[in-house]
């Protein structure tokens, strides 16, 4: 830079910078200096570029809140440019974040290496499951080049949008691995700007480009979708730990935050450190699974710090609000975090063996009390427990008299679900007793194994030939009733393939409608891939699936190229096929790959990729899905609701008698049944409290909210907290609409 001060250098995520500052702080105040005379351009305001397919929402968000506060605070600047050149695909929520955030432009050149399909664009107006637009920009060409004749007439004839915008825009240096440009190349670019012959370039800014080519925007052709990248598809399932520890901690911290904010004497420090774990975890080559060894047992030590801090701040909330909390009779406190009343099996630790529990009504609920490592525990069906914040259960000395849910070898059944199991634990028939519809067409939950065995990059890639070799897992080892209560029947089946060992506790709840699947797999196998499938009896061309803040629709079928290329999609905690009156959902705790052709729906459990890491993932694995038929579509079926459920459990502790009355207590009143509660946290800037929602079923609403908070004052922000509009507030509620899979962001104060 100082030997060509008209170069000029991109460079995104503030971790990077950050650690700069850290370790290097004489070369850190150098970048500085570049900066502010204007050769140095920082972009994309994230935290890290992050994988966007996983992640969730709130965390993408967040990505942007914590690095846009770095930049603003260390160089007194923002981008305008959400940057991901190298990136596995791109989440139809983003151009709503992008937007929200302030923010105007998208970049990326990942799609150019697509496997079956052109992109059709290059400049494009991208538009979000919301309706917000935003221009963005696909280079069709390397992220990583020489500064070259070739490179640049090859941006030029690959530009599709050559007829609307006179310019293009490309990226050189060795940006994939570290080390920037050279001399060579910038004394390459400088003689290209005097060569007749081929299209002219200079070496610029790329807010340069984007604003050369805004004043476009209304001609430029719309992309109304997801950036599905088609390629690299493995990357939805490779190292299930880290999936796992990332749908944790994305929800721990949103716990800890709630907890503490309404707990009072909020830790900052500690909450965004740890936060900082997780979005560092969320950099597109660990979360997708596809960093060599090395980084794996890095991040997988980096999680158990997040387990530690972040549960540390989740049990400090909890003490806080407590230290309040009055209860008559010894009780079990039973929290719920979510924004609506709800019901389930919950587990305490009580110092005694009381004989049952009652609700705040006096009724006498379902329960069971026992010993297990010489401590006694209560489990029972928690029902109500209110709103966002908790419920108060006594203990006492009376049993509900309740018969046990039926269950034998081959049976299962509550009052909603008949469940017929085969000899070999595979399900042959699961009823709906509210319909008298059975559901399956073939047996259901019958797990395969297929040869994985990609061309190259295994971590990255599930190729669609994947299909051509397989194993049923048809014949079980063993099958046993392990549980036979008024709480649950369990049935256990155990199945062994080459090395590995899946154990399956077939769970039906007494006031649940799902079919739950506890699942430990011991893996090691190499190259191949674990699925279970559903055959449903249910005709639909497209299945939906929950993506952040909403939800997607992908085809069953595969009538054209482009179908076909999706095989396997990303979904977050559900995906569903649903026909008019009636369908069926697979619901997980950590698992994001799907595919669902013509009727029969399969979710990704395991791989075994041995590039770049090739021990990932053997051993003891865990995680749970359920499987749900159910009257009407998701929407109408609470499907979003049971996947929050399933993954924002309810809690239990003992409460001894402190001569008070708490009966339970709800610390928010939302009146939107598709509105989702993501966030509730301390302003960056200490002005108050911010409030985040979304809409989370398809459907335009009227929202009315109040938290127990003090606040006389609403304010409407965007994404990075930005006040934009005063709302119309009386007596601590406030009222305000909802497009489909909006986001709102309020300040309280």
């Amino acid at each position: 830079m100082d030997n060509y001060p008209d170069f000029k250098f991109t460079q995104s995520q503030a971790v990077l910078y950050d650690f700069m500052k850290k370790h290097y702080p004489d070369i850190f105040e150098r970048v500085k200096e570049k900066v502010k005379n204007g050769q140095w351009e920082i972009v994309g305001n994230a935290w890290v570029e992050a994988d966007t397919n996983i992640a969730s929402g709130e965390s993408l968000i967040r990505q942007l809140l914590y690095g846009r506060e770095f930049f603003m605070k260390e160089f007194g600047v923002s981008s305008d440019i959400y940057w991901l050149p190298d990136c596995f695909g791109f989440t139809w929520a983003l151009p709503q974040i992008i937007k929200r955030s302030g923010m105007k432009y998208f970049m990326t050149s990942k799609l150019f290496y697509n496997d079956t399909n052109e992109f059709p664009h290059s400049v494009f107006r991208w538009r979000s499951h919301s309706g917000d637009e935003i221009l963005a920009y696909l280079c069709k060409k390397p992220y990583q080049s020489e500064f070259d004749a070739e490179y640049v007439t090859g941006l030029r004839k690959n530009n599709r949008q050559n007829g609307l915008v006179d310019v293009s825009c490309g990226m050189f240096g060795y940006g994939d691995g570290g080390g920037g440009c050279t001399f060579k190349q910038v004394e390459t670019g400088r003689r290209l700007e005097k060569l007749p012959g081929i299209p002219k370039t200079r070496n610029g800014k790329v807010a340069e480009f984007f604003h050369s080519i805004d004043k476009d925007f209304d001609m430029l052709p719309v992309w109304d979708g997801e950036l599905y990248y088609e390629n690299h598809r493995g990357t939805f399932t490779s190292q299930a730990f880290i999936k796992k520890n990332n749908r944790r901690g994305e929800y721990m911290m949103r716990n800890a935050e709630i907890l503490n904010l309404i707990g009072g004497d909020y830790p900052a420090e500690d909450m965004e450190k740890a936060w900082k774990i997780l979005l560092i975890n969320q950099f597109h080559d660990i979360l997708p699974g596809t960093s060599i060894h090395e980084a794996m047992e890095n991040t997988r030590k980096e999680y158990g710090e997040l387990r530690e801090l972040g549960g540390s701040l989740v049990r400090m909330g909890k003490d806080k609000i407590l230290n309040g909390v009055k209860v008559k009779n010894d009780s079990v406190i039973v929290w719920n975090m979510l924004n609506w009343e709800t019901k389930g099996i919950v587990k305490a630790e009580i110092p005694y063996n009381a004989k049952g529990i009652k609700n705040s009504d006096g009724k006498l609920l379902t329960s069971k009390t026992y010993e297990e490592d010489g401590k006694v525990y209560i489990e029972f069906i928690a029902d109500p427990v209110p709103a966002f914040g908790y419920g108060v259960f006594t203990l006492c000395d009376e049993t509900a008299e309740s018969d046990n849910v039926k269950v034998t070898k081959n049976l299962l059944e509550n009052k909603y679900l008949k469940v017929v199991i085969d000899d070999n634990g595979l399900l042959d028939a699961v009823y709906d007793k509210s319909t008298g519809r059975q559901i399956l067409t073939d047996k259901g939950n019958l797990l395969t194994i297929s040869h994985d065995k990609p061309i190259h990059e295994s971590a990255w890639n599930l190729e669609f030939d994947y299909q051509m070799k397989f194993w049923e897992l048809r014949d079980a080892q063993s099958i046993e009733v392990v549980e036979e209560s008024p709480l649950r029947g369990v049935i256990r089946v155990v199945r062994k393939f080459n090395k590995s060992t899946i154990t399956q506790d077939i769970i039906l709840e007494k006031d649940k409608p799902t079919v739950d699947f506890d699942t430990t797999v011991d893996w090691y196998e190499r190259e191949k891939v674990l699925k279970a499938a559903f055959p449903v009896d249910i005709r639909s061309r497209n299945a939906s699936c929950e993506i952040a803040h909403g939800a997607a629709e992908y085809p069953t079928h595969y009538n054209t190229c482009y179908d076909q290329a999706k095989f396997e999609f990303c979904a977050h905690k559900w995906a569903d096929l649903s026909e008019g009156g009636y369908g069926a959902s697979i619901i997980n705790d950590c698992k994001y790959g799907y595919n669902v052709h013509d009727n029969v729906m399969k979710i990704t459990l395991m791989r075994g990729p041995i590039v770049p890491d090739p021990k990932g993932d053997l051993g003891v694995n865990t995680f749970r899905y359920s499987f749900y038929p159910h009257k009407g579509t998701w929407r109408d079926a609470d499907t979003v609701k049971l996947g929050f459920q399933e993954n924002v459990r309810l809690e239990g502790e003992f409460a001894g008698a402190s001569g008070g009355d708490s009966t339970g207590h709800s610390y928010a009143h939302i009146d939107g049944e598709s509105v989702i509660l993501d966030a509730l946290k301390p302003a960056q800037d200490g002005r108050g409290v911010i409030v985040r929602m979304y809409e989370a079923e398809t459907r335009h609403c009227t929202v009315s909210a109040s938290f127990d908070l003090d606040y006389s004052k609403v304010v409407e922000c965007n994404l990075m907290e930005c006040d934009e509009a005063e709302i119309p507030c009386e007596n601590g509620t406030f009222t305000f609409s909802m497009k489909p899979h909006e986001v709102k962001t309020f300040r309280l104060i």
